[in-house]
């Protein structure tokens, strides 16, 4: 029964929005199966098999916690962008930066920005606020110059309203 429940639930769990955690759905079908059979199993449970009721209650409890998983997950995928804008505001003014290449300004923020390509929509803040101008080099490395107005009083991006952070189109 649960194998066949695995064939039907997988390829759909490949295309979820969740799709670390779904792939783990199953396995924890199998772990809520097992309980749910030893709980009523009094006498060696691990000597008998899994019967089908059993095995359709963990299903049903299985499909519960992957409704209640999306629900739960979906504001972690959707993290907002203003806490990233200040940042690396706060980083370029309190670094004085002029000039720092994408690279550098990623391994700076590894820990906050897994992957490069994850510091795109701060920067592009940035960029429309007037902070920053982004250049691609000869050899395809893009340098960030940084304007100078940003340095020139301290409390510059303390200035910036919150709500400009924000930008629904830059959300990612």
């Amino acid at each position: 029964m649960i194998r066949e429940y695995h064939y039907v639930v997988e390829p759909d769990l490949a295309e979820s929005t969740i799709p670390d955690w779904a792939s783990k759905l199953v396995g924890t079908v199998v772990r809520i199966a097992v309980v749910l059979h030893s709980a009523e199993a009094t006498d060696l449970p691990w000597a008998t098999p899994i019967d089908q009721d059993t095995a359709l209650r963990a299903i049903r409890i299985g499909k519960y916690y992957l409704e209640h998983a999306r629900v739960a997950l979906a504001g972690i995928a959707e993290k907002p962008i203003a806490k990233d804008v200040e940042i690396l505001g706060e980083y370029i003014q309190l670094h004085r930066v002029v000039e720092i290449s994408r690279r550098d300004l990623h391994q700076d923020h590894r820990s906050r920005f897994k992957r490069a390509e994850d510091l795109d929509p701060a920067l592009d803040r940035l960029r429309d606020l007037g902070w920053l101008r982004l250049e691609t080099g000869a050899r395809r490395s893009e340098a960030i110059r940084v304007n100078p107005q940003v340095h020139v009083r301290e409390d510059a991006f303390a200035r910036v309203p919150h709500h400009e952070l924000e930008s629904a189109a830059y959300a990612h």
